[in-house]
């Protein structure tokens, strides 16, 4: 709009009125730039000065539901880059804290529905498995739909032994197989990078396996949910780790998958990148334990499970005779 305006001279004015997002965009530019440009005027006034129509308490409400979105929204604050935690340190205690459970479980209990995400490794991440156990609370939402509490009963990871060295898939595969046969799981859902063999296999094996696609849209939803069921108070998990695996030598070792999910889930960050916000572990973490975690309760949340097995047929004897 420049050049049309320049015609009016000192008379002219451009007006850009909005609330700040992240740290991209016209916006951010003209405000890092203000102090260079003598002509620009910026006003950077949060919504409780500047519209006294709002509520104070309703604006209280929204603090506390996202402080960060707060921030951006209300506050006139750009979003930070690198850090800012995807979820509160005390939704994350409380998750790691309140669980009746000690310890993992192994096996199923009778009249619970347990939802699996396995989440490939690379030559430098962690072969993630996470368990849900999917809990009516007896509450439906304004749509009828009923809503669930989750409580992740069973994590276990793969880290590689030596850099660049990829895990070992046969024993990541044995341990699904075991792990289905305890639990026989509803569903197991996967990402289908890198795992495609693995997948096939288990598959002609009978165990139920559906492939999921880590994209911007798949990952977007299953991490909106996650910050729900956070904020909700409705997921739990055990209080202490007791997941091992061999070493190189063959040896069983403590794998700590408590403290270390605990530590992922408190360093994920939002971060903007190319004018969008994503979700990731903040630079020296790691984020596969949420990203299981996350894909498994939106999984068992969904009400798009397909049931595999065909009602059974039966013959009912009603006393008349045949003809």
């Amino acid at each position: 709009m420049k050049p049309s305006i320049a015609t009016f001279g000192k008379e002219g004015k451009i007006i850009c009125l909005s609330n700040p997002k992240g740290p991209f965009g016209q916006l951010f530019t003209l405000y890092n730039s203000r102090l260079e440009d003598s002509m620009t005027l910026v006003l950077k006034i949060p919504t409780w000065q500047i519209n006294a129509n709002i509520d104070k308490l309703w604006l209280e409400a929204q603090k506390k539901n996202d402080p960060i979105e707060y921030n951006m929204q209300f506050g006139a604050e750009f979003g930070n880059n690198s850090q800012n935690p995807f979820l509160s340190p005390e939704d994350v205690d409380y998750a790691f804290a309140n669980s009746t459970q000690v310890t993992r479980m192994e096996k199923r209990e009778t009249g619970s529905e347990y939802y699996c995400h396995v989440d490939p490794a690379n030559r430098s991440d962690y072969y993630c498995v996470v368990v849900t156990e999917a809990v009516p609370t007896g509450v439906r939402d304004l749509n009828g739909k009923m809503i669930k509490s989750f409580n992740i009963i069973h994590i276990h990871f793969w880290a590689p032994q030596k850099m660049k060295q990829p895990v070992p898939v046969r024993e990541v595969e044995e341990y699904l197989m075991n792990l289905h046969s305890n639990f026989r799981f509803k569903q197991i859902s996967f990402d289908q990078w890198g795992s495609m063999e693995t997948i096939n296999k288990l598959q002609q094996l009978g165990l139920p396996i559906v492939l999921r696609v880590f994209n911007k849209e798949y990952k977007d939803k299953i991490y909106l949910n996650l910050l729900e069921v956070f904020r909700d108070k409705r997921i739990k998990f055990y209080r202490m780790s007791n997941g091992r695996v061999k070493d190189s030598k063959g040896q069983l070792m403590e794998i700590n998958e408590i403290p270390e999910a605990k530590d992922q889930f408190t360093f994920l960050q939002k971060k903007w990148r190319n004018g969008r916000q994503i979700i990731e572990a903040l630079s020296g973490y790691k984020d596969d334990i949420p990203d299981a975690t996350a894909a498994a309760i939106y999984e068992a949340d969904s009400e798009s499970i397909i049931t595999r097995t065909l009602p059974r047929s039966r013959v009912a004897y009603t006393g008349g005779r045949f003809r």
